[in-house]
């Protein structure tokens, strides 16, 4: 079982994760999406909490596929463009390296985002120092 390993010193790692609940094709932030479209809005939330950060390298891990493939390649579905334009435009001066990791590496993103489903207000870990 790989485990969440944290970013060299004077970097910073975001982990993002989506959550459904009940019928396993749809997933919430704040109304129903399809899961991809969930942890790809999940994604633009922690990305817009980097604004402020001072960082060398940014780490982005997540256990979906897609949506790591999409921030990559930019070539996300066309309702999720603007989704993805805005990730990249608060990044664009960023050195980033997009990682797809397993779910038991991403544990506390994964948790966070299951309790999520049932709250209103956005749930946010953070791990300091970073």
């Amino acid at each position: 079982m790989e485990e969440w390993k944290p970013p060299p010193p004077g970097d910073i790692k975001l982990n993002f994760d989506g959550s459904a609940t009940g019928s396993p094709g749809q997933a919430r932030v704040q109304q129903t999406y399809a899961p991809p479209e969930a942890e790809a809005l999940t994604l633009l939330s922690g990305v817009k909490l980097l604004r402020e950060q001072a960082a060398g390298t940014v780490y982005v891990e997540g256990d979906s596929y897609l949506v790591i493939n999409w921030a990559k390649k930019g070539k996300p579905p066309w309702k999720l463009k603007h989704v993805f334009e805005e990730i990249q435009l608060i990044l664009v001066e960023r050195n980033v390296i997009w990682c797809k990791i397993p779910r038991s590496a991403n544990s506390l993103a994964d948790h966070l985002a299951k309790d999520g489903v049932s709250k209103r207000e956005m749930l946010i870990g953070l791990q300091w120092p970073l």
